[in-house]
């Protein structure tokens, strides 16, 4: 999907870019080993004021101001989150940070239709709307009021809402992307959005009732199918009688002329003749092709050819058909 026009974007929580490595400090490669693995906010905040670590937070990282003087030589790339940056500081990706938080607020999220997004170098929430020139203004002021839902001061991170174009499609996108958030206002920030303990339960419960709605229409359709096909099988019920006249085989890879029993796409059945052969004395696998028929008789007396349109090598047995 392509971005096309940035309606509204803001970003929160990140500091200036600082070219020149700031600290001295020692950052022991225990630190880094922690971090990998997966931490919290707090946890690396603490750490680091404990260590006088700087930590600066960016828009693609958060950097450790510092001397990791092994980094070069023994652990470059060692690191699945962690890298060096050019003025010799740490970079850490947000993927190694509030992890778990994220995940928490993407279950409500959901409520709303946000769909959450994770990959080894970007993460995001995301609602995708189609839209054209007539749904635009209506769509727009909806997308915008869920926009300002978002607040920003919760967070590290941006939100953003543009119009982007997918196969042909326009859509409106509200797209939210939290780096850091403080364990205190991962609740604040989904209660802001809307989403109360009494909001889940009613959109749980209309979900319910959804799927309840689409499990009685399938099952209802499934009755009508199925005494659809019993009265298929009624109307041929003498050619079925005739067709157990013939050996009848539940898996077989022999080559021959057999006939199968089945439904077309409209629940009709049909009878499929099935020729299975060896087009020379050296062709290491058997050949089939078939062809079906709405009558027993035409299937019975129809030669068929070995270069019809579903000519193909046999690969699989053949399953429930009679040796006619």
């Amino acid at each position: 999907m392509k971005k096309e026009d940035v309606l509204f974007n803001s970003e929160s929580g990140y500091d200036h870019k600082n070219i020149l490595n700031r600290s001295t400090i020692k950052i022991e490669e225990e630190v880094l080993d922690q971090i990998d693995k997966g931490v919290t906010y707090e946890w690396l905040k603490k750490t680091l004021e404990e260590k006088k670590i700087p930590l600066f937070v960016y828009k693609t990282q958060i950097t450790l101001h510092g001397i990791f003087p092994e980094f070069d030589t023994i652990r470059t790339f060692g690191y699945q989150n962690i890298f060096q940056n050019k003025n010799k500081s740490i970079g850490i990706k947000y993927s190694a940070i509030d992890g778990e938080k994220r995940k928490r607020i993407a279950t409500k999220l959901k409520y709303l239709g946000f769909r959450y997004s994770v990959k080894s170098t970007d993460h995001y929430y995301g609602i995708f709307k189609e839209i054209d020139k007539d749904t635009f203004e209506k769509v727009k002021a909806e997308m915008f009021a869920l926009y300002n839902k978002v607040d920003t001061s919760l967070f590290s991170g941006t939100r953003q809402l543009y119009v982007a174009q997918g196969y042909g499609t326009k859509y409106l996108v509200l797209e939210i992307r939290i780096n850091l958030i403080p364990e205190e206002d991962v609740d604040r920030f989904c209660l802001n959005m809307g989403i109360t303990e009494e909001f889940i339960k009613a959109e749980e419960l209309k979900r319910k009732k959804a799927e309840n709605l689409r499990q009685a229409e399938y099952d209802a359709e499934k009755i009508k199918r199925d005494q659809g096909k019993k009265d298929e099988k009624d109307l041929h019920a003498a050619e079925l009688i005739q067709l157990e006249n013939y050996p009848f085989h539940e898996r077989t890879t022999e080559t021959g002329i057999y006939l199968k029993i089945q439904f077309d796409h409209n629940d009709k059945l049909v009878f499929m003749k099935i020729k299975t052969y060896y087009p020379t004395k050296r062709s290491k696998k058997p050949r089939v092709t078939r062809e079906t028929f709405k009558t027993l008789d035409e299937a019975l007396n129809r030669e068929l050819s070995t270069r019809e349109w579903s000519d193909s090598i046999l690969s699989s047995p053949l399953r429930n058909v009679y040796a006619i």
